[in-house]
Parts: C-alpha cells; structure tokens; sequence
C-alpha cells in the first residue's frame, strides 16, 4: 500500500491497531539502530493475520533508503497523482500504467540492481506494456523529467530480450536524445555487476550524517542479542 509520506506514522498506528506487527528480527533490528533503520528504509514490513501469513508492507515512498535521491518527495506527488480506481466491486486506487511503468523500471534498475533482479519482475514489465494502453510520449517526458531515461532505457532493452516485449524502437532515441546531463548514469552502471550489495551499502551510507553512518556501522557489526538469537 503507498501511503502518504505525511501519514506515514497514523497508518502504522491503525493497521498495529489491526493486530500487524514487525517481524521479531526487525523489532531487534530496530531496537539496536534506534530510528536509523527507518531513514533508510521505503515502508513498514509487518506480519498479521492467521498465523502471521500475511505480509503488509506500507509505503511511504517508491524507492528504498539509498535510493532515495533518485526520487525526492515533490517527484513522489506526481505518482500519486497518477492514480485510478478499479472498475470492480473493490474500488481499489491503483497507479496508472505510465507511472507503473516507470516504477517497475526504476525498482529493478536504481534500487535492487539488474543482476538480483528475478525474471517475474520483468515478465510485470512485459505483462503491463501488452495488457494495457501506453502512453510512451508520457512515458519519455516524466523520465526525463526523473532523471531516469537510462534506467528506463536498460530495464526496457532487458525486458524485450528476455520476451520479445513490443517497445517502439524511437523510444530507445528519445531516452538517449533527451537524456538530462545531470543524470546519474554511474548508478545504475555500477548496480549491474553481478552482486551490487557493497555499492548499495556504500549508498545508503551516503544518505547519512558522519555520526549516523557510524552508528549504522557499529549496529552491523555488533547486532543486538535478540537479533543474533532469531537469526541463527
């Protein structure tokens, strides 16, 4: 669910409320690192339900901690005004098929990295571009507007490899033709090697005050008891 950045501590309090809560992990994780785990973190992952099986994640922004430049909190209002409802009896609000096209896009490419990305990912990709109407001059402006046209452009090219995905070949042109010059290419470069862990750590390390990185240091490399104990 995306929430309201500014709502971000009331929904917390009514889903708790619904019996929802942090897996005993993160409450150890965030025991330990005090409010540091959260100004890194995109959402709240909770567990509920029968038996704990459902999985409720409440996001107050699109991309995770040390993605979170790539995607500041005025940019975030345009996907949310990117919005329509369900014609079905669940009157769900979901996000229209440009805006979820440039945040699959964006999730595989700025945050996770290409080469822990799994396939399923891209296979939403394929599904969205075929089952549904593209506006891909929208598509082309926003990711320029974004600062995304190269991560867009990758994510796209991999996903018509892997299943021959119908993309107009002038949006490949455009993205490069349009490209800002104050793009962070290197980013995404750097998060398409074959295990992209270090470099997100080192930009989510970035995000921080010299005082908080060390802190989140410390943190890791002395995990509270609690932690130690449900981990291994």
């Amino acid at each position: 669910m995306l929430i309201p950045y500014e709502q971000q501590q009331a929904a917390l309090n009514v889903v708790e409320s619904l019996g929802y809560h942090f897996p005993s992990e993160m409450n150890a994780l965030i025991d330990h690192t005090d409010t540091l785990i959260h100004q890194l973190s995109h959402h709240y992952h909770l567990i509920g339900g029968i038996n704990n099986n459902v999985v409720l994640e409440l996001h107050h922004r699109l991309l995770g901690g040390e993605s979170t430049s790539q995607l500041s909190l005025e940019q975030l209002a345009w996907f949310r005004s990117q919005s329509q409802t369900l014609n079905d009896d669940t009157g769900i609000t979901i996000l229209k098929s440009e805006a979820h096209l440039l945040y699959l896009c964006a999730h595989i490419t700025l945050q996770h990295g290409e080469a822990v990305s799994p396939l399923r990912w891209y296979f939403d990709i394929h599904l969205l571009i075929t089952e549904t109407s593209i506006d891909w001059n929208l598509v082309v402006d926003q990711a320029v507007a974004l600062g995304w046209t190269f991560a867009i452009e990758q994510t796209l090219i991999r996903t018509v490899d892997f299943f021959s995905t119908p993309v107009p070949a002038w949006i490949y042109t455009q993205l490069q033709d349009r490209r800002p010059a104050q793009e962070n290419v290197s980013r995404v470069r750097r998060l398409q090697g074959q295990d992209p862990r270090w470099e997100k750590v080192l930009f989510g390390l970035r995000a921080l005050s010299f005082t908080q990185a060390i802190r989140l240091i410390f943190a890791w490399a002395f995990p509270a008891p609690k932690y130690i104990r449900h981990r291994y």
